[in-house]
């Protein structure tokens, strides 16, 4: 920048349900922020804009704090100068959502972040006109008052992570099948062109006998999943239901024999360690395990068995490794402790918005830790950015790319 010269700014305005209340404070001004998520998200979105505007010497963005509270329907705006701690209160605008979208008309934004549920998400929605929304949480997007503007969503769902992996397992099947296929010398062979379609590796799904609240859960990631697979062509024949309650599970046939079985396991800790102890004597590369993220975060507790099998798995968050420090470092100077699964979503979704600044149609962008990959709805983009990891006997934790990473959180 020339000497001399003024930076240009620009605005948005993050608008979240703090839930202050008066703190012990002298003045009787200081209002102490209570929701955990709401400070956590701004926490990790304010580092981020720091970082952002510490290294743009031409144009600044200039963030502007309001509270909405839920429960009266009101913004309340707040001055930019909010700490990472409490708010403090220089006036008493309480704004209904129609003159706060007057409101951040006048103030030049283009977007505004918040509110966080999909209610307020949707209300505030209605009035946007000359500005968008980025929703933190919402994962359903809603429909804008004016076709020009659109809603973004910033979080990808377990849904998504579930549906995506089985896309990477109808994948992965016609991969093997047509490498068989193309080993073969007769390509012109009828026969061996059927062939592609019947060596398709199997699926065993396992059904959890556990409380009817977790299966419930169990069978929606199902559905999920299988929306993935038949996206991707995958072989409905291939799958084979496996019920846990039933304990004639324990000697089913491909436990015995060297065939390729790809294990659904989204069932409970106890019934994971048993099906481990069942196919412990099983060929680990003829044996590939799919779970999902939370299953993933219980491993840690699991047998030493269950890394002697290949499995692979899908989150909506990368795994931490030493290309976050940076950004680790930014937020910990900010809150004085590491960061959580909150202040992550606020300082990836800064980087969004950075990445995206005035275009109408979103593109996909790389956080630190979260992909974002839009795809159209109605007046909005959701995100149905996901991460592949896998784990193999002989290589240890790799990302979709199969470079290693150093460790799963």
């Amino acid at each position: 920048m020339l000497q001399g010269q003024a930076l240009s700014e620009r605005p948005w305005v993050i608008a979240l349900p703090f839930e202050t209340g008066l703190s012990d404070s002298a003045s009787g001004h200081s209002y102490e922020a209570s929701h955990s998520i709401s400070m956590g998200f701004y926490q990790g979105f304010r580092a981020a804009v720091e970082s952002l505007n510490a290294s743009n010497d031409s144009e600044q963005i200039q963030l502007h704090i309001v509270e909405y509270r839920r429960n009266e329907n009101r913004y309340w705006i707040h001055p930019s100068g909010m700490d990472h701690d409490s708010i403090i209160a220089t006036d008493n605008w309480h704004l209904t959502p129609a003159q706060f979208a007057q409101w951040v008309n006048e103030q030049g934004a283009q977007w505004v972040i918040g509110p966080l549920h999909s209610r307020s998400v949707t209300e505030l929605a209605s009035q946007a006109k000359g500005f968008r929304i980025l929703s933190p949480l919402s994962k359903h997007v809603v429909e804008a008052a004016d076709s020009s503007e659109v809603v973004l969503t910033a979080s990808a769902s377990a849904m998504d992570a579930m549906e995506r992996l089985g896309a990477i397992v109808a994948i992965d099947q016609v991969e093997l099948a047509y490498g068989e296929f193309l080993q073969k010398d007769s390509l012109a062979n009828v026969d061996s062109i059927k062939h592609v379609d019947q060596s398709n590796k199997q699926i065993l799904v396992f059904q959890s006998a556990d409380n009817p609240r977790f299966r419930e859960k169990a069978d929606v990631r199902f559905q999920a999943f299988m929306q993935g697979y038949h996206a991707w062509a995958g072989d409905s024949s291939s799958i084979t239901l496996v019920s846990l309650a039933d304990t004639l599970w324990k000697h089913h046939p491909l436990w015995e024999d060297s065939s390729q079985v790809s294990l659904l396991l989204d069932v409970s800790a106890t019934e994971l360690f048993s099906i481990l102890k069942v196919i412990k004597n099983r060929e680990p590369h003829a044996t590939q395990l799919l779970l999902h993220q939370d299953a993933v975060n219980r491993t840690v507790s699991m047998p030493s068995v269950l890394l002697r099998f290949p499995f692979t798995w899908v989150q909506t968050t990368a795994l931490p490794d030493a290309s976050h420090s940076q950004a680790i470092d930014a937020m910990w100077s900010l809150t004085g402790h590491e960061p959580g699964r909150w202040e992550w979503l606020g300082y990836d979704s800064a980087f969004l918005l950075n990445a995206l600044h005035d275009e109408k149609n979103p593109h996909a962008v790389q956080g630190p830790r979260r992909l974002f990959i839009p795809e159209r709805v109605v007046q909005g983009y959701r995100n149905r950015g996901t991460y592949r990891y896998s784990f193999h006997p002989d290589h240890g934790f790799t990302n979709a790319h199969g470079q290693p990473i150093q460790s799963i959180q």
